[in-house]
């Protein structure tokens, strides 16, 4: 038995945290006070930890990707149920994955027939749409992706904004995609940046 000098209570050491810097090999506040004591201080500091937490993402971008990567391939059951959920509930998000996945397959092979969705993003075939994210990039950054850098399309103003399937319409057309490299993409995030 070990007394918490916070609450005064009696409890077993198990419900005390392991600390190598104290003499006993345990913490002296018990696991309820010691809660209680770091919510309180995230709520005072909740501005300088969340600038901490901006701060460190952006310095540990890939590292952050990778662990988002590795929690997605242990979880694909939730994460797709998930998927599943919205595309069954919510059709404004269902008509935008369809787009997505179609715009993402014709871009990879040339060979995948898909008039109706060059004619849906008005433009008339997938080279002419590559020419036409190369100059976005190129009207950004005065000069074009290099060999092997990493770039995404981005829509300028955020698909998760529509409310209406006439919205994804709007929000899916080439006037409203951009290329950009992938940290300025990650960096954007979900924001409509002008």
């Amino acid at each position: 038995m070990k007394s918490c000098p916070k609450c005064g209570k009696e409890k077993e050491v198990g419900e005390f945290y392991k600390s190598s810097s104290t003499k006993s090999g345990y913490s002296s506040w018990c696991q309820a006070c010691d809660r209680e004591k770091g919510k309180r201080y995230r709520a005072e500091h909740l501005d300088k930890n969340k600038l901490r937490a901006k701060t460190y993402n952006v310095v540990c971008r890939e590292k952050c990707a990778e662990k988002l990567r590795r929690w997605r391939e242990r979880n694909r059951d939730k994460t797709n149920a998930y998927s599943r959920i919205m595309r069954e509930t919510n059709p404004v998000y269902n008509y935008s994955q369809q787009l997505k996945c179609r715009l993402y397959k014709a871009l990879r092979d040339e060979r995948y027939p898909n008039r109706p969705l060059m004619e849906y993003l008005e433009i008339s075939t997938v080279q002419k749409f590559r020419e036409y994210l190369l100059t976005t990039f190129f009207n950004r950054y005065g000069r074009y992706p290099s060999t092997g850098e990493a770039v995404e399309i981005d829509h300028i103003i955020p698909t998760h904004t529509a409310t209406s399937l006439e919205d994804v319409d709007r929000l899916n057309r080439v006037s409203n995609l951009q290329l950009l490299t992938r940290i300025d993409n990650q960096k954007k995030g979900s924001k409509h940046v002008t």
